[in-house]
C-alpha cells in the first residue's frame, strides 16, 4: 500500500507542485542556517570584544538571530511545504490526518517524534545559555558602578 502512495506521489502533477514549493523551501532553509550560523558566530566573538556593553548587544544580538533562525525555518518552512496541497485538496484520503501545525506535540512517527524533542530541547538549551551569559554580563556592568559606564561612553 506504500509503494502505491510513492508512486502516485512522484508522478503526475503532485511532481509539479513538490518542484513548485522546492525553490521557496530550500531558500527558508538556508536563510535559517544561515541565521542561526549567524548567531553562533556572534556568540563565539563575544571572548575578542574590548567592553562589557558590546558583549551584552552581541549576546543580545545572537539571541535574536538563533530565535528568527529556528522560528522561521520551522514555522514559515513548514507552512511553504504543507500550503499547496493543503490549499488545492492534493492531500490523499488515506492521508487526510497528516497536516503541518506549528505547535505538534506529539503527533508522527516516532523517529519525528524523537528528533523533534532533541532539536526543541536542543534550541531551549542554546537560548538558556544565551540567558546565563546575558545575565552574567549584565551583572559584571552594574557591578562595575558608573565609573565603568562612563569610561565606555
Amino acid at each position: 500500500r506504500d509503494q502505491g502512495r510513492r508512486s502516485r506521489a512522484g508522478s503526475g502533477s503532485d511532481g509539479a507542485a513538490f518542484s513548485s514549493r522546492t525553490a521557496p523551501y530550500s531558500i527558508v532553509i538556508v536563510l535559517g542556517t544561515f541565521m542561526s550560523i549567524l548567531g553562533g558566530v556572534l556568540v563565539s566573538l563575544i571572548e575578542f570584544l574590548p567592553n562589557q556593553t558590546s558583549k551584552l548587544v552581541y549576546t543580545f544580538l545572537s539571541a535574536i538571530c538563533i530565535l528568527i533562525g529556528v522560528t522561521k525555518t520551522h514555522g514559515l518552512g513548514g507552512w511553504i511545504m504543507y500550503r499547496e496541497s493543503k490549499r488545492k485538496g492534493r492531500i490523499a484520503a488515506e492521508d487526510a490526518d497528516v497536516e503541518w501545525a506549528f505547535w505538534q506535540p506529539g503527533k508522527g512517527g516516532s523517529l519525528f517524534v524523537a528528533t523533534q524533542f532533541f532539536g526543541w530541547c536542543s534550541f531551549a538549551m542554546s537560548l538558556l545559555g544565551l540567558l546565563w551569559l546575558g545575565k552574567a554580563l549584565w551583572q559584571s556592568i552594574t557591578s562595575c558602578g558608573a565609573f565603568c559606564l562612563r569610561r565606555v561612553s
